[in-house]
């Protein structure tokens, strides 16, 4: 046994030296984790940290809870039709994007919380289309969902 030991003196102290080290790192990762910061120090450039802080961020924007306003406008005939309902939204409500569809019939709004369904319907049918249903719900966009959040 003690022959064992002088043989492989060298390898055992290597080893014991990596258990430490080792040990060490995992101990401040640990350490670290608990007080919040950062897994490796640089969030630029580790892919694990950038995916934390992904989510992070959707959660922090679910928090803010965008809303999708869904409104089905008759009516529309052009492109111009569809600028016509955009601008009269827009001057109505907050949004932070907006997009009709004269083929689909409809209109997409995005705003932050829940907006007033009422100010957007007597916008749109004092610009002469008529607004036949109107809809909110919380917006997921297809990265948070793909993600599987909601």
């Amino acid at each position: 046994m003690l022959t064992w030991l002088s043989e492989n003196l060298v390898n055992i102290v290597i080893i014991a030296i990596l258990v430490l080290v080792v040990g060490l790192l995992v101990r401040g990762m640990i350490r670290d984790k608990k007080e919040g910061k950062s897994c490796c120090g640089s969030c630029a450039s580790c892919g694990g940290c950038s995916a934390a802080h992904r989510v992070q961020k959707l959660q922090n924007e679910q928090n803010t809870r965008l809303m999708q306003t869904r409104a089905e406008v008759e009516g529309m005939m052009c492109g111009m039709c569809e600028a016509h309902v955009n601008d009269a939204v827009r001057k109505a409500v907050p949004v932070k994007k907006i997009s009709s569809s004269h083929t689909k019939g409809e209109t997409l709004i995005l705003t932050e919380g829940q907006p007033d369904l009422e100010l957007i319907r007597k916008a749109i049918d004092n610009t002469g289309y008529t607004v036949r249903n109107i809809e909110s719900h919380p917006y997921f966009d297809k990265k948070t969902l793909k993600l599987g959040f909601q």
